[in-house]
């Protein structure tokens, strides 16, 4: 998450990617790679978790979508800011303490 907010602030990669990629790429192809790379990898992650007894969630998949979700509406947030790392540290505060409802308690 780290990595790809300090990628957000950069004000080209914000509005290369963030704003302009899905316009230019088109939406099946925009899904395509988001699919593909950052949704798979923690996908991937949240499975591990759950394959390790670390994880209780039903629905890995969909907990997946929605915490990508979160991260990438803190993304979009983040240029237009007035303290981007106030807004930074709350919203990876919340997504931590989504993440800890679902963590398995021993």
């Amino acid at each position: 998450m780290d990595a790809y907010l300090d990628a957000c602030e950069e004000p080209d990669y914000a509005r290369i990617v963030i704003q302009e990629a899905q316009a230019v790429l088109g939406e099946p192809r925009y899904r395509e790679i988001e699919e593909t790379y950052p949704t798979a990898l923690l996908i991937a992650t949240l499975r591990a978790l759950k394959r390790d007894g670390e994880l209780h969630a039903d629905d890995v998949d969909l907990l997946s979508r929605m915490i990508d979700a979160m991260i990438c509406k803190i993304g979009l947030l983040l240029p237009h800011a007035d303290d981007s790392r106030k807004l930074r540290r709350n919203g990876q505060k919340i997504v931590a303490a989504v993440l800890e409802t679902f963590r398995q308690k021993v």
